[in-house]
């Protein structure tokens, strides 16, 4: 199965948290060539949590972590710095087509007492269903689970635990299309080279209690590029649609002590996912199409430039 002609259509539900990053740590991922949004030193960051029930591979889930806020009269774009996506070919689409820094990876949901170590009074270890915790539905083109269902006023909230799956040799574990496991357990363990031995992090996903929320459609530009796949800058359109409101910010968490071999990685994305959260919104309903990408060049850069380097990539 493979993502055939553009435009490139995704359903399902979301989360988009900013989140204030020092610029000196989007510098890192961001290319030189485009300015960014910035006030005494932090840009806007965060990052972008998906559940697709239906994409040209079926359904599958992603994390977008975002370093900054890149500028070009008269349109700005969140940068990803990394990709996370539960399918194997979603992460080759992601590198091979659109020039993003992809990484195939585990999403794992678990209850808060795998943080706390204990069940917070009456949930006795157990917890109803909440946004994490709904299944795929079966996707237009196969992959994922049967089923859906509405999270309840009472439910918790659930952790997302993502594990850069990668390994060594630029090979990974197998993937399942929409079950987000990677067939090897947690997904965070052996040696790697573009991924991690330990979790990039556990996201608290607050609860999303049934609630009216109006539809609105947008037009969204994207960049991307600066890849070895594409040294180049990209550019593209997306046009989503989604029933939009806002929630309690998502709390981002990192492991106590990463194992050894993650020391010094450009992996590891504590200071762009732990930055300062200012905003989160759930879309619900959502329906994207996504277009293909083009060559461009940022406005007061010469056509040519062979300045940009793969960032981090």
């Amino acid at each position: 199965m493979g993502y055939g002609e553009a435009p490139w259509e995704f359903k399902g539900r979301a989360l988009y948290q900013l989140s204030l990053v020092r610029v000196e740590e989007a510098r890192k991922y961001v290319p030189a060539e485009l300015p960014l949004v910035s006030l005494f030193g932090w840009t806007l960051g965060g990052f972008y949590l998906a559940r697709y029930s239906s994409s040209p591979v079926g359904a599958f889930d992603e994390c977008v972590a975002l370093a900054g806020l890149a500028w070009n009269f008269p349109t700005s774009c969140a940068w990803a710095a990394r990709v996370y996506v539960s399918d194997r070919d979603a992460r080759d689409h992601g590198i091979s087509a659109v020039g993003l820094p992809s990484r195939l990876a585990a999403f794992k949901a678990l209850p808060l007492p795998a943080l706390d170590g204990a069940g917070r009074s009456g949930e006795g270890g157990k917890r109803g269903a909440s946004w994490w915790d709904l299944p795929h539905r079966r996707a237009a083109r196969g992959g994922g689970t049967a089923g859906s269902g509405a999270a309840g006023a009472g439910s918790p909230t659930a952790v997302v635990e993502l594990c850069n799956s990668e390994r060594a040799g630029g090979k990974a574990r197998p993937s399942s299309s929409g079950g987000g496991s990677d067939g090897g357990g947690s997904g965070c363990h052996g040696k790697a080279r573009r991924g991690l031995a330990s979790p990039v992090c556990r996201i608290e996903v607050p609860q999303l209690a049934p609630a009216w929320a109006p539809k609105i459609q947008m037009f969204l530009p994207s960049f991307s590029g600066a890849t070895p796949d594409h040294p180049g800058l990209l550019t593209y359109t997306l046009k989503l649609t989604a029933h939009i409101r806002p929630l309690p910010p998502a709390r981002v968490t990192f492991p106590d002590r990463r194992h050894k071999s993650d020391d010094g990685s450009p992996e590891v994305l504590d200071a762009v996912l732990g930055g300062r959260a200012l905003l989160c919104l759930a879309f619900d309903d959502m329906h994207m199409e996504v277009q293909p990408p083009q060559r461009w060049h940022p406005k007061g850069a010469p056509t040519g430039s062979s300045s940009l380097r793969p960032a981090a990539a």
